[in-house]
């Protein structure tokens, strides 16, 4: 399976960018922003998990990607298994190395010791790196009429992390204890449109945290931006200026200190 979206396709969604928030214009199929670059809001579906540590995502940045078969038969289009979403959360691609922190030996302009981040690969990890990508089985060729784009049958991604160590004087020490995570997505919607092409989603991922289960309603937008929860929603925060669509109705999120969707996408504006 190669990689591709069409050129058309392209052009449809920057024209429409341009054209401003007209929602009537023609539909420019289902466009998939590609970006290792999206900000995910997590929203607990049962608060009594809140305690548990699968309990406690609140957000992450994650990959999102579309793929298209060139050679699909025309079944296979009939049946949208033409095209694919693929989902990387950032916490799963992070449990391939760890990280800890050495004194550089030099000190900052306060005399105070500067700390520099040595990250070390998990070489015991010895699975394909695919594993902590979701990758979904359909993707619907045009939107629906409330215009999402419908992707499901979606895998499990799941990494086995082992424990991690560093070197010290007195032989190993420990940086991170054993973990295996998993996420497994359903019912993912891309909202495409001219106006917004392929740059919200949601839907549901069940994240297991060891040993514990806890699903979530994920809200998402491209591009990932930090924010200042104290300060008000303007141009440089969670605006235009941080490249932000200005018609996303976006918040700044208290707990990750990232911009998300304000509601359920779509999320605008006067909506």
């Amino acid at each position: 399976m190669s990689k591709r979206i069409s050129m058309a396709m392209a052009v449809l969604g920057a024209v429409g960018t341009l054209a401003g928030c007209n929602l009537a214009q023609p539909a420019s199929g289902c466009f998939v922003q590609d970006s290792a670059n999206w900000q995910a809001k997590y929203v607990l579906k049962d608060p009594s998990l809140s305690g548990l540590s699968c309990g406690q995502y609140k957000g992450e940045s994650m990959g999102v990607f579309k793929y298209t078969n060139p050679d699909a038969s025309e079944q296979e289009v009939a049946e949208n298994r033409s095209s694919r979403v693929a989902i990387r959360p950032d916490r799963l691609a992070a449990l391939y190395a760890a990280s800890y922190q050495v004194d550089s030996g030099k000190v900052d302009k306060d005399g105070k010791p500067i700390l520099t981040t040595v990250t070390v690969p998990r070489a015991e990890v010895n699975q394909d790196p695919s594993n902590a990508t979701g990758l979904s089985t359909t993707l619907a060729q045009e939107p629906n009429d409330d215009g999402l784009c419908l992707a499901t049958g979606f895998n499990t991604a799941r990494v086995e992390a082992p424990a991690a160590y560093k070197k010290t004087e007195h032989g190993s020490g420990l940086i991170v204890g054993a973990e295996t995570i998993s996420y497994s997505y359903e019912n993912i919607e891309v909202y495409s449109a001219p106006s917004s092409p392929g740059t919200q989603l949601r839907g549901t991922v069940r994240i297991t945290d060891n040993n514990c289960t806890a699903e979530y309603e994920v809200w998402a937008l491209w591009p990932a931006r930090a924010c200042d929860p104290a300060a008000p929603i303007s141009a440089t925060n969670c605006g235009s200026a941080q490249n932000i669509n200005p018609d996303f109705d976006v918040v700044c999120d208290p707990d990750i200190k990232r911009c998300v969707p304000a509601k359920a996408p779509p999320s605008f504006k006067n909506q």
